[in-house]
């Protein structure tokens, strides 16, 4: 059967075509003068210099004893994102899949080296990010309209970071605008559908500068295919105002982050009631999350820096079941909070020893109550209980790093921190780590650290009462915190200009890991369940990559990640992990200087029990952008093109919930931007 004519810019000739002359232009004129560095070359995120999050100081990231990646605002952009959960989504090495955590909607959360939930820690300028949802960080609720760069670093990261840094660190990096005044606007339509804008604008004088950013976005409801009486996922709003600014401070400067965002979703599922018609059951749902950090650098002098900073969380949901044409509703409200100061002073930095130290104390509060409405033959009251009693924790940290640099190749880093906390026992974690890079043509790094992660409040003191439906979860007050060991190693080679190899492998074993379990069942006939230390895990694996340069007009990347689990108190492999994953991407310039941006990513089956297996995928993102007069510019594109879709009927299908989404927006820019 005839295909019909291929389009001519897709032609293979055409790309051949590309290709030659980008190889040729390469050829005449030489590589760029970094493209020797692997930072340069990695195709998912733009050329960085400087990292930080693996090891708190300003780290040239080709040279960095902790690997390092990095996704840019601009890179973000490529893959169509709006979120940073969308940003990360087709990331080589980690996972973010609200399907994978069976919530209407979301979260979406990250999984690293086989952790998710409460064991990957995710930062905004290195503040840990309060209010979750089922104990995952929704990445989906942060935008990315005053983004710099996303620093994800993969591992055991507790000796820096404490608590819940067990499975790696995502960090979401604001940074200052440019000089002058600034201003960018987005407006984007999706096949939902749905709707997204945002508007920012800043002024900076030299070291003074001041910054609003706001977005809002829209997105009705999806039904599930498979069964139209279930929703796949909710209308949801979502509203962000922020604030930022910065001033010359003395020896130093001075910087400030406000942030609210608001999330409202709507969803409906039905409820089967013997005897009675199937039950429409609306479920709404509303967060608000305010965020405020303050943060002071001083510089005495060129050797010393100290960075005192003071944070202020407060997260407040409010979601309902509200039973159609019937008075037995009930809501839940919940609220978090967390206040935190924290002092960091790094000496010598130019220096072959670089010693850092840092004090960290905080305080969190939650509770979560539930309104029900009784009916009875002769009665209708409100019933109020609380499901969470308003449980405090405080706790207070102390934290030391070594940097030795005894040759201009050698790195070496010893770390270690000590935690106290105010409801369970503490916690030690020290970390090793080293890299080698003898040019910026090699760099081999490994290091070994331990992880752990305190009960949360929600575990420590939770009871969800659901005998209605014949269970019950209670909490724990005599949890232990989980920990683990893990290391890792990588090594990365440019044997030639433009081209960069990969490859990496990591191990790692958790003790005293908190899950729920069935405990008895009460006089009544309700089954309990308890949070309670289960058992040990281990999780282990390995990478490969491939990044490609052919000039300034085409970049392309392959990534494989290979992942294996144990359970040892069953046996068996954690569920829902996929063992491959594969990823492909590029960006290529075209004619009239379109630039094409593809991501192809293949998951797996993965293991659920015995008998099921969670179906195997594949996704294609596609999209196109081109530069217009006077700082406009115009773009289109298809997410999950090839349509793979969550049924939320079959028990564990970690597919994506959103099927094939196309998109298309308009985006200005001041002062104007020569490039797309």
């Amino acid at each position: 059967m005839s295909r019909g004519p291929r389009p001519e810019g897709l032609r293979g000739w055409s790309w051949a075509a590309l290709v030659l002359a980008s190889w040729r232009e390469a050829r005449a004129d030489g590589p760029p003068a970094a493209a020797t560095d692997p930072v340069q070359l990695v195709v998912t995120s733009e050329p960085v210099d400087v990292v930080v999050t693996g090891t708190r100081t300003r780290e040239r990231g080709a040279r960095a004893p902790v690997r390092t990646d990095v996704v840019t605002r601009e890179e973000a952009r490529r893959r169509g994102a709006t979120t940073v959960a969308e940003a990360l989504a087709s990331q080589p090495g980690v996972e973010v899949n609200a399907g994978a955590h069976g919530a209407i909607g979301g979260p979406s959360a990250i999984r690293m080296q086989g952790f998710d939930r409460e064991r990957v820690l995710v930062l905004e300028d290195g503040e840990p990010v309060l209010g979750d949802t089922g104990g995952a960080v929704d990445l989906a609720s942060i935008p990315i309209e005053d983004l710099e760069r996303i620093e994800l670093v993969t591992g055991p990261a507790s000796a820096l970071y404490g608590s819940s840094a067990i499975g790696g660190v995502v960090n979401v990096i604001t940074g200052p605008p440019p000089e002058g005044a600034s201003g960018r606007a987005r407006l984007e339509l999706r096949s939902r559908p749905s709707v997204h804008g945002a508007l920012a604008g800043a002024f900076r004088r030299d070291d003074s500068w001041a910054g609003v950013d706001a977005s809002a976005a829209h997105a009705a409801s999806l039904l599930a295919r498979t069964s139209p009486a279930r929703t796949a996922l909710s209308q949801t709003t979502r509203t962000m105002l922020g604030v930022r600014g910065g001033l010359p401070l003395g020896v130093g400067s001075l910087t400030m982050r406000a942030r609210w965002i608001r999330d409202a979703a709507l969803g409906f599922e039905t409820q089967e009631v013997p005897g009675l018609d199937p039950f429409l059951v609306d479920l709404p749902d509303r967060a608000d999350r305010f965020a405020l950090r303050v943060a002071e650098r001083l510089e005495p002098s060129d050797d010393h820096s100290v960075e005192i900073a003071a944070s202020a969380q407060a997260w407040t949901s409010t979601s309902g079941k509200d039973r159609r044409q019937s008075p037995s509703d009930e809501e839940r409200e919940r609220a978090h909070t967390q206040r935190a100061f924290e002092v960091t002073s790094t000496l010598f930095r130019e220096a072959p020893l670089t010693p850092t130290f840092g004090l960290r104390v905080e305080a969190e509060r939650f509770h979560q109550d539930l309104a029900r409405e009784i009916v009875t033959p002769q009665s209708r009251r409100t019933e109020r209980t609380q499901e969470v009693e308003p449980t405090s924790i405080a706790g207070a940290a102390a934290f030391g790093q070594l940097r030795l640099a005894p040759t201009e190749s050698l790195t070496l880093l010893a770390g270690a921190r000590a935690e106290a906390y105010s409801r369970h026992a503490g916690a030690v974690a020290p970390r090793l780590a080293a890299s080698w890079a003898p040019d910026d043509a090699l760099v081999v790094r490994a290091s070994a650290g331990r992880g752990y992660r305190t009960p949360s409040a929600k575990e420590l003191g939770f009871t969800f009462d659901h005998s209605f439906y014949g269970y019950r979860v209670e909490g724990n007050q005599d949890l232990s915190p989980e920990s683990s060991w893990g290391l890792q190693a990588d090594v990365a080679v440019v044997p030639l200009p433009g081209l960069r190899l990969r490859g990496a492998g990591f191990a790692n074993w958790v003790d005293a890991l908190i899950d729920l379990r069935f405990a008895r069942r009460d006089p009544s006939g309700v089954d309990v369940y308890e949070y309670t230390n289960v058992g040990n895990a281990r999780t282990y694996g390995a990478s490969v990559d491939a990044a490609w340069r052919i000039g300034p007009r085409f970049r392309s990347e392959v990534a494989y990640a290979w992942l294996g689990t144990r359970d040892d108190s069953t046996g068996r492999p954690l569920p829902g992990r996929p063992p491959h994953v594969v990823t492909v991407g590029g960006v290529a310039t075209l004619p009239a200087e379109v630039e094409l941006s593809t991501r192809f990513r293949v998951h797996s089956r993965a293991y659920l029990d015995d008998r099921t297996r969670t179906p195997g995928y594949a996704a294609l993102d596609v999209r196109v952008a081109r530069a217009l007069a006077w700082g406009l510019g115009a773009y289109l594109g298809a997410l999950n093109l090839l349509d793979a879709t969550r049924d939320p009927a079959r028990f564990g299908d970690q597919r994506p919930l959103e099927g094939q989404t196309f998109y298309a927006g308009l985006t200005a820019e001041w002062p104007f931007e020569e490039e797309p």
